[in-house]
């Protein structure tokens, strides 16, 4: 499949890039090169695969570009095109980080996962006056009182305390204390994986008191629409 378009600037002048391609399963790059003076550029890539398209800026303190591309289904078109917009990030840019996953049932990134993470970390030290929340999204939550799925690893203890009438030894009614504990199996392992984000970022060299995390976890109904959705923004 051919992949084309072109890189610019936000007020759509050309501006310094490097474009990889890697194939996802062998890790192994496949294409590398700059986009033309104008900004253009193209690239083939081989069908049966899954690859990982990534733009990098020259400058560090500039927004990156990553997507993955599928051409392993039946249906592929013969093109792609993809215009991509790099520009200086500042306070209340959103970044996409759909690439990094999770292993599975597991808040332990996934190894394909460090890429972004090392780009993210690149940007976030050149921007020395910015913050970054990182934003970990749960669309799927599940709950039951035994563990009857095996993506149900985390565990929530509830302690209910209430009173009750019983009879003591003279026949009378009395009410008596007593403590009701309610064990919940869950899948909510976004705060775990918010951590394990912010652990590798501190390893790259992001100071901690410029990361902060938010996460969430609701219900989805449709199994097609469940998932783990990481992004990050910029705060002042």
């Amino acid at each position: 499949m051919k992949v084309e378009g072109k890189i610019t600037s936000a007020t759509g002048a050309s501006i310094g890039a490097f474009i990889s391609a890697y194939d996802k399963a062998s890790g192994q790059r496949v294409f590398s090169g700059k986009p033309l003076p104008d900004g253009s550029y193209e690239l083939y890539l081989l069908e049966g695969r899954v690859y990982e398209l990534a733009v990098d800026p020259e400058q560090d303190h500039v927004t990156f570009f990553s997507k993955s591309i599928d051409l392993t289904s039946d249906r592929i078109p013969q093109s792609e095109k993809l215009d991509i917009v790099l520009k200086p990030v500042q306070a209340g840019d959103e970044i996409d980080l759909s690439g990094v996953r999770f292993k599975p049932q597991s808040s332990e990134l996934d190894h394909a996962a460090e890429a972004d993470l090392k780009r993210l970390a690149r940007m976030v030290k050149a921007a020395t006056d910015l913050k970054v929340e990182l934003q970990v999204l749960l669309t799927g939550y599940q709950e039951d009182s035994v563990q009857s799925s095996p993506d149900l690893t985390e565990i929530t203890v509830d302690s209910i305390q209430s009173q009750i009438e019983m009879l003591d030894s003279a026949g009378q009614a009395t009410m008596v204390d007593t403590i009701v504990v309610r064990t919940i199996y869950h899948n909510d392992r976004t705060e775990h994986q918010a951590l394990s984000v912010m652990n590798f970022l501190l390893s790259e060299g992001v100071p901690s008191d410029r990361l902060l995390y938010f996460v969430n976890a609701r219900p989805e109904a449709i199994e097609e629409k469940r998932g783990v959705l990481v992004k990050a923004r910029l705060l002042k």
